[in-house]
């Protein structure tokens, strides 16, 4: 009885709270911030982008700060053909250097397709006079604020 009845007590709290919780997107954020600037602010900024795309109503440049790796299930191998006729003294030191161990690449699976692990991209949309007309940022946290409730 007495966990119903602190439990039902909290959420009377929250629910009953003279604040609301405001979320604005990194996307909202950064097209307030970059509004009418231009291409040069940007790249003097972010520095240099990885694709610039002409579009519609002017262009986009994108810039990538994306984690990447190779993918855990493409197995990537070279092996050498050795031989254990080593001349070596007695502490193991090589006296000869080695002239018979020749690689031999066989890669196996080889594929040059990357899995992403940290997605972090931002899009700036420009219109024909070179302006930054909006944003768009994925993987970027949005803002999250509590606001004051009206009265």
């Amino acid at each position: 009885m007495r966990l119903s009845f602190t439990l039902f007590i909290l959420i009377l709290f929250v629910a009953c709270s003279p604040y609301k919780k405001v979320t604005i997107s990194m996307s909202t954020i950064q097209t307030n911030n970059w509004s009418n600037k231009s291409e040069q602010a940007v790249i003097s900024s972010f520095g240099n982008y990885k694709r610039k795309e002409k579009i519609d109503s002017g262009y986009k440049l994108s810039f990538d700060y994306s984690s990447y790796r190779a993918p855990s299930n493409k197995i990537y191998t070279k092996s050498y053909n050795v031989s254990n006729s080593n001349i070596v003294d007695k502490k193991g030191n090589l006296l000869v250097q080695r002239t018979d161990a020749m690689p031999n690449n066989n890669m196996q699976n080889y594929n040059t397709q990357l899995e992403v692990v940290n997605l972090k991209y931002l899009e700036f949309y420009f219109n024909k006079n070179g302006k930054v007309s909006y944003v768009i940022a994925l993987g970027y946290p949005d803002s999250v604020r509590y606001e004051l409730r009206k009265k």
